[in-house]
């Protein structure tokens, strides 16, 4: 049987608090948003030189500073035909809520910041526990769309579009641990696609 790829931005084991509360139909199946239909994913790489002019020259000399890691956009598609689809997606909001959020006030670990997560999607040699910030996310309220109203545990009756889509940005977020574990050969070989050390 082959393993489930589907795309997916979850917790490191052992933090669940953003699956609680509204949260807590995703501690059901993981411990985080497993996306229900395949998100669109845009990715790009780029490289940074430093340009040196020459005095009268037609060319200019380029340096390289640095290779950044690639920002992930994530598009994705979330129905809302039956209320356990559309609890769903209010618990996938409620996730994305919480982990854009620091520890502040009353909080016991004030001053932590918002966590690491893990981001899959494909298989190794696309993107597999990829650990990533959430830089923003954008929800979409058409006013073209029917609307389902449900009743949140806990919190009251709420309102959802039947058909939604949740934008979320992504920054790579490599531990200098992991960074030291990096090496140009490694990545040409392949090795650093596998045992799930996320380099893209």
């Amino acid at each position: 049987m082959k393993s489930d790829k589907r795309a997916r931005l979850l917790t490191k084991p052992g933090y669940s608090l953003p699956a609680t509360g509204p949260g807590s139909p995703l501690s059901k199946t993981s411990r985080g948003i497993i996306f229900p239909y395949s998100p669109n994913i845009t990715t790009q790489s780029s490289v940074d030189y430093n340009t040196y002019d020459t005095v009268h020259s037609n060319y200019q000399q380029h340096a390289y500073a640095r290779t950044r890691a690639p920002n992930l956009q994530v598009a994705a598609q979330f129905i809302n035909q039956t209320v356990d689809e559309a609890k769903y997606t209010a618990a996938a909001i409620h996730f994305l809520r919480v982990v854009t959020k620091m520890d502040f006030g009353a909080d016991a670990s004030r001053g932590t910041p918002p966590p690491v997560l893990n981001f899959s999607a494909y298989g190794a040699m696309n993107f597999q526990s990829v650990p990533v910030l959430v830089s923003s996310f954008t929800l979409a309220y058409p006013d073209d769309m029917d609307y389902i109203e449900f009743e949140v545990d806990g919190v009251g009756t709420t309102q959802l579009p039947v058909q939604m889509t949740i934008a979320i940005d992504l920054m790579p977020q490599y531990s200098p641990q992991r960074q030291n574990q990096f090496s140009v050969g490694a990545l040409a070989s392949g090795s650093l696609y596998k045992n799930n050390k996320g380099f893209i």
